[in-house]
């Protein structure tokens, strides 16, 4: 546990040290979520159909904000430390590849609920959407997406070989992820096979989810089961196939 602490005091001063990342992916999801919001007038019930679709903007500003630290910042950043030798350092220490990638996967989850708390906010009181009918299950959907998208993101760190190919893999990673969305297209568009697909990726699950939060409609269980599979499967394969260098 004292290794864990060490690590994560240690990741939060890296963190802090490089704010012009953490400001990009913070503002770009706040500057959608604004635009967005206040240029379709949300709050207007006449300008939208029902409250599932005035959550549609919010849902999707969580969805790049998750999509930009899980599978951009998070991976770019333990690539560095292996091409700077960071990590050949720490591989003498006891600290364990567990711990190392758990207090990366901390700090930037403490960086997910700080950002996403301020979106929250500034969907309610700015643009002045209504509160989620189902609160609680807005939260368990972000949460558990949350969780699949990240460990996506340590695999990623765990197998690039360096910097350039970890800035370079997540957002070629993101892409689809953020189509499975429905970020682009609705899903009800695309085929049968692929739209069950995309309900249950990580951030497809976490729209979906959002869209029936919001409007208090109960989420499948599936929809929830298939994130919180996917970040138990993915992190152990990160684990396992971590390199120090």
């Amino acid at each position: 546990m004292s290794a864990f602490r060490s690590l994560a005091r240690a990741e939060a001063v890296g963190v802090l040290r490089e704010p012009t990342g953490v400001a990009l992916v913070v503002l770009l999801p706040l500057g959608l979520l604004l635009g967005l919001g206040l240029l379709l007038d949300l709050a207007d019930p006449l300008s939208t159909a029902d409250r599932e679709s005035a959550a549609f903007v919010p849902a999707l500003a969580v969805a790049l904000l998750l999509g930009l630290v899980a599978l951009v910042s998070l991976p770019a950043t333990l690539a560095l430390y292996r091409d700077s030798g960071v990590l050949r350092r720490l591989s003498t220490t006891p600290a364990a590849p567990g711990a190392l990638l758990g207090a990366h996967l901390a700090v930037h989850l403490v960086l997910v609920v700080a950002a996403t708390a301020a979106l929250a906010v500034a969907a309610l009181t700015v643009v002045g959407l209504p509160v989620p009918a189902s609160p609680g299950t807005a939260v368990l959907v972000t949460a558990l997406s949350a969780l699949a998208l990240f460990a996506a993101g340590l695999v990623v760190a765990a197998l690039a070989p360096s910097a350039r190919a970890g800035a370079a893999l997540g957002p070629v990673l993101l892409v689809p992820v953020l189509f499975l969305s429905g970020a682009w297209v609705p899903l009800e568009v695309l085929p049968g096979w692929l739209e069950v697909v995309a309900r249950h990726s990580p951030l497809g699950a976490l729209v979906d989810g959002l869209l029936r939060a919001w409007a208090g409609v109960p989420v499948a269980a599936s929809q929830l089961i298939a994130p919180a599979a996917t970040a138990a499967v993915l992190s152990a394969v990160a684990v396992r196939t971590f390199r120090w260098e």
